[in-house]
């Protein structure tokens, strides 16, 4: 029960890592939902991997309008990739990606990586912050017009609807602002988004080489 004044209020969790101590902690939750990730079927055969970039097929016959078929996993077995991967893009969560990376800066200090294993990192940190920021990852957008045919408001980037599906269709939460224009959108569109919004952060190092990292 939460009092009038505050006093019993829950407080938020902080966004980075305290101390070395909680550093640790963090990249003990992240390896174990790591291994919880690298255990699902759809990473296990590799598929996961043909879906980080969205695809389509346009067949087309004369006299017939086009059908595009978009290739998109079961359901079913991509949502529950998607919740088992959910946690690691969500800032309230121990786990966020961000507070991974500043727990490993944490705990190396001084010292700095080096080799593949420093080309590992910077590749996985750059392309979450694209994922983050919506920036370069973007790979479509999807422009909705009125009645008149003319634009209403700018193009959604294919990030920013995955990132509606999550609010609005795997979670059933109230998406905000720009996330709840995609709702405007067939669930399709935002189902086919959210495939490769979901299985990015899984392939964030495009040349899937395993590294080891030790941190004493």
């Amino acid at each position: 029960m939460v009092r009038k004044n505050g006093t019993n209020k829950k407080q938020s969790k902080p966004r980075h890592p305290i101390d070395d101590i909680d550093a640790r902690d963090i990249l003990r939750r992240f390896v174990i939902r790591a291994r919880r990730v690298e255990a699902h079927s759809l990473v296990q055969n590799h598929a996961v991997e043909k879906y980080v970039k969205p695809s389509m097929k346009v067949d087309y016959k004369e006299g017939q309008p086009p059908r595009i078929k978009y290739a998109m996993p079961d359901q079913e077995i991509f949502e529950s990739l998607a919740a088992r991967t959910r946690p690691c893009i969500l800032g309230s969560e121990p786990v966020y990606l961000d507070k991974v990376f500043r727990s490993i800066e944490m705990l190396l200090g001084e010292r700095q990586l080096a080799g593949q294993a420093k080309k590992c990192l910077d590749s996985c940190r750059k392309t979450f912050q694209n994922l983050h920021d919506k920036d370069k990852g973007t790979s479509y957008s999807i422009q909705t017009y009125n009645a008149d045919n003319i634009p209403e408001g700018e193009p959604l980037s294919d990030l920013l609807i995955g990132e509606a599906w999550l609010y609005s269709d795997l979670v059933h939460a109230d998406p905000k602002d720009d996330k709840a224009k995609a709702l405007k959108l067939s669930y399709r569109d935002r189902y086919y988004a959210g495939t490769s919004f979901f299985s990015m952060p899984r392939c964030l190092n495009e040349s899937a080489t395993p590294v080891r990292l030790e941190i004493a």
